[in-house]
Parts: C-alpha cells; sequence; structure tokens
C-alpha cells in the first residue's frame, strides 16, 4: 500500500513539474499572449469630454506579424479614406470603433474608402469618423460634437461592434485599454453623464471574461484549476473544440447592457433625421459562433434584432452574412492574430453594404 502510495505521489509531483515546465516555455513563448504589434506615437490625444480622439494631421505606421500599413488623419481628425473637404449635412456620416476607424488596412483598404469608391467622392460621401477603441457612449457624444460644428447631417450610420460596444458602455474605464472614458448613467429612465472631465490618469480595466462569462458560466473546480494555467486552458479549449462549447442560458443575463444601449440609441436619433445601425461581430462570432465570445456575440445580435427604436432608426445585420461567407466560402475576412477585419473583410463588407452606396437613389 505505502509502495501504491508513494507511486502516486511520484506521478503527482512528476505531472506538476511537467506542467510548471510547460507553462514556462509557452509564456516564454508568448503563446496566447494578445499582441498589438508595434504603433508609431502620436496617434491619439487626450480629449476631457470624449477621453482621446484621433491626432489631426498626422501619419503613423503600425507594424504587426499580420501586416504593415500607415494611418492618415485629416485637418479634422478623422480618417483620410476616400472623402476630401469638410463633413456636411450632404455626407454620410459613419460612426464607430477601430473596425471602422481601419485598424491593420491602409488608408484606401477601408470599407469605408470602397464605399466612398463607389460614389466617386461626389455629394454624398461617407465619412468615416470611427475612433480607436470607441464605445457606444463615446460615439454619441462625438456625434453631438461634430453636429455643434458642422451642423446636423441627414443620415448616420453608427457600426456597433457587439464584441465589446455594450458593455464598454457600463464603465469609466473600456475592457482592453486602461483608459479613462465617460460614461453614462441609468436614472429614473434617463441618461446622467458620469466621468467629465474625463481624468487623464490611467484606469484599471475590468476583466471582460469575468464582466461576460461571470454572469451565465460557473465551471467547475477541475475547470478552475486548469484555467490558472496556460497549458490548462488550452487543454481545456482542445477538449472543448473536440465536445463542443457547452450551451449557455444568455436570456436576461445582459439586460443593463442592452437598456443603456436602447437610451443612447434613443439619445444619437435626436442628432440627425435618419440613424441606421449596422451590427458588426469579432473573428469569434463568424469562424467560432459555438464559443463563449460567439454565443454572447450571436445573443446581442439578436436581441438588438429585436428591439423598438424610434422611427427614424434602422437596424442592419452584417454578422449573419460575414458567417455565411466564412462557411460557404473559407474567406479569411479578418487577420487570424490580431484579430480585426483583414482588406478582404473590408472589400467584403462594403460589395455587402446593408444600406445602398447610391446616395443619389
Amino acid at each position: 500500500m505505502n509502495s501504491t502510495i508513494s507511486r502516486l505521489l511520484l506521478l503527482v509531483a512528476g505531472l506538476i513539474f511537467a506542467l510548471s515546465i510547460t507553462e514556462g516555455a509557452l509564456k516564454w513563448l508568448g503563446v496566447g499572449d494578445y499582441d498589438v504589434g508595434e504603433m508609431g506615437p502620436g496617434l491619439l490625444e487626450y480629449d476631457q469630454r470624449l477621453g482621446w480622439k484621433l491626432v489631426p494631421g498626422v501619419e503613423v505606421g503600425h507594424r504587426h506579424q499580420d501586416f504593415d500599413v500607415t494611418y492618415r488623419t485629416d485637418t479634422w481628425g478623422l480618417r483620410r479614406d476616400g472623402f476630401d473637404g469638410k463633413p456636411g449635412a450632404a455626407s454620410t456620416w459613419i460612426l464607430g470603433d477601430s473596425f471602422t476607424f481601419g485598424i491593420g488596412v491602409e488608408d484606401d483598404e477601408t470599407f469605408v474608402a470602397r464605399l466612398n469608391a463607389v460614389t466617386g467622392g461626389d455629394t454624398g460621401s461617407f465619412v468615416n469618423f470611427g475612433q480607436i477603441g470607441y464605445a457606444t457612449d463615446q460615439s454619441v457624444l462625438l456625434l453631438e460634437k461634430m453636429v455643434e460644428w458642422h451642423g446636423t447631417p441627414d443620415e448616420v450610420l453608427l457600426v456597433v461592434y457587439v464584441g465589446n460596444d455594450l458593455v464598454d458602455n457600463l464603465h469609466a474605464v473600456p475592457t482592453q485599454a486602461p483608459r479613462p472614458k465617460p460614461f453614462f448613467e441609468i436614472e429614473s429612465g434617463e441618461l446622467s453623464l458620469r466621468g467629465v472631465p474625463v481624468p487623464r490618469s490611467p484606469g484599471r480595466s475590468p476583466s471582460f471574461s469575468e464582466e461576460i462569462l461571470g454572469r451565465v458560466y460557473h465551471p467547475g473546480a477541475i475547470e478552475r484549476t486548469l484555467s490558472s494555467t496556460k497549458i490548462g486552458t488550452m487543454l481545456w479549449s482542445a477538449k472543448n473544440r473536440v465536445l463542443g462549447q457547452p450551451q449557455l442560458a444568455w436570456s436576461g443575463a445582459f439586460d443593463d447592457q442592452l437598456e443603456l444601449f436602447r437610451l443612447l440609441i434613443d439619445r444619437v436619433s435626436q442628432s440627425t433625421t435618419k440613424l441606421s445601425l449596422v451590427l458588426l461581430g469579432g473573428k469569434a462570432v463568424v469562424e467560432s459562433p459555438d464559443s463563449f465570445s460567439g454565443q454572447y456575440q450571436n445573443y446581442l445580435r439578436s436581441e438588438i434584432m429585436g428591439m423598438r427604436f424610434p422611427d427614424n432608426v434602422a437596424v442592419h445585420d452584417m454578422i449573419t452574412p460575414l458567417q455565411d461567407a466564412f462557411r460557404q466560402e473559407r474567406l479569411v475576412l479578418y487577420h487570424p492574430n490580431e484579430g480585426h477585419l483583414s482588406r478582404l473583410g473590408h472589400d467584403y463588407i462594403a460589395k455587402n453594404w446593408p444600406i445602398q452606396a447610391n446616395r443619389g437613389n
């Protein structure tokens, strides 16, 4: 009996040692770590109402294993991707985050640039107001600021990235960057702006996994133990790829995110004659819709599509076409390591844009 126990103890010690060595090797190799690459300085600047914004008139390089591109901004602090002039009522304003801005592609490769190529730069061109890292609340505040400067546009398109826009609306610091931002709270059914002027000091980003999975997923002791190591996470992920991810009960778990989003859309709808929401998802929901992130994004897409908005608001689903394109044609629509839309992804969105690109019709 003692001999058996000794062998078991030696086996356990050996496994622990092997896991430790493998864990150290994985950390040394950087497996599982998100790498933003090397971006030149000077693209973003502090803004006391918005948190941050693009610096006007700069040229900044961004290198990553997936791409090597340059970002240029105009005198208004907007991406130079096909619109040349002052934003006005006749142009269509497109707001959104880094997916709209076009992280990882050149100026003439963004879907906004491709849409402008269709219009030929004439009256009615699309203006890219996309800002890196913005949540819906910041896009709303940016629109209000631009209306003060340039007048009320005839049409606004708000690209909603369901991956983290809605969760970031809840916080003074977004989930993916320790950079303070403004935020709204709901008081007696109304929005109240908080955190302005925005602090300059860095903040602590809330954990995305805790914000999402913590509400719907309660793993057992074995998975909790394995998830504390990279090798454990990889083994658990491999198991899920073979057997499939558990389907979670999402209903009602994110009502606070959805209600705040609904009120933000009500607010932004007052700043334009016509507002269209274009729902966009990330790599997970397109390539791995059964993953936890894929399930979350699909759930939000479904809930937003079923919401009641003001009469001047239309909702368009861009997630399903991207899923179909990947499933049927295996198109590489996202950068494989960095995760933003690839050049092909932007081109596909422009060609399948859910809103008529010919503004003269």
